[in-house]
């Protein structure tokens, strides 16, 4: 997984590195709506559970993120963009003491403020994001009580936000790239295991390629 990341990364920024010359001639149009798609490489933190006064962190492996998003560059003031976003989150296994315990995989909507140096063709940029996640926790078959019924899936959805920092490439009148770091953020979500109510917290660090069109 590792490596399908990086070389995601490598090859968008080659991409970039290429047609650069005619973003420059051509990025001063790229204000208005656009589309784009994403995908990135997603390092989570540990996994917070807590019940009755009780706190267990589960380890996560690493996953991917895969996204959509249309957005909008106000002309007037092409510093400032809007956007509706949404990813998902990929299958996480989660172990504690090396043992696993089951997976973590989330649904996310956001939406997002975004403030960029208005530059002919290279532009960094930060933002934030408010919306709503949708998190699914899969208990592993190791911890079937005792009844032999196999636990089900828990799921359960809450308030998000997440922050972000990259830079964008404009490479033609209607394309521009990006390369971004972000931090994800989900709490107070309370699932119910084995007839034990469990508040769960989760967030993740993701770094992000991704390509637009411009219309």
């Amino acid at each position: 997984m590792k490596k399908i990341g990086g070389t995601f990364a490598v090859a968008m920024l080659a991409l970039v590195l290429v047609l650069a010359p005619v973003g420059a001639a051509m990025a001063d149009n790229q204000k208005g709506l656009y589309v784009g798609l994403f995908g990135g490489y997603l390092i989570p933190d540990d996994l917070e559970l807590e019940s009755g006064g009780t706190e267990v962190n589960v380890n996560l492996d690493n996953g991917y993120m895969a996204g959509v998003r249309v957005g909008y560059i106000f002309p007037a003031v092409p510093a400032l963009a809007v956007e509706l976003e949404y990813n998902y989150m990929s299958e996480q296994d989660g172990d504690i003491a090396e043992v696993k315990v089951g997976d973590v995989t989330l649904d996310n909507l956001f939406g997002n403020i975004i403030f960029r140096y208005p530059g002919e063709w290279i532009r960094p940029y930060f933002g934030a994001g408010i919306g709503w996640s949708w998190i699914k926790v899969s208990p592993n078959e190791l911890f079937t009580p005792a009844t032999g019924m196999a636990i089900p899936a828990e799921r359960d959805n809450n308030w998000a936000w997440q922050l972000m920092l990259g830079v964008n490439f404009a490479f033609g009148k209607n394309w521009s790239a990006d390369l971004g770091y972000r931090y994800f953020n989900a709490d107070n979500f309370t699932l119910k295991i084995d007839a034990t109510n469990i508040d769960v917290t989760y967030s993740s660090s993701v770094v992000t390629a991704g390509i637009n069109y411009h219309f």
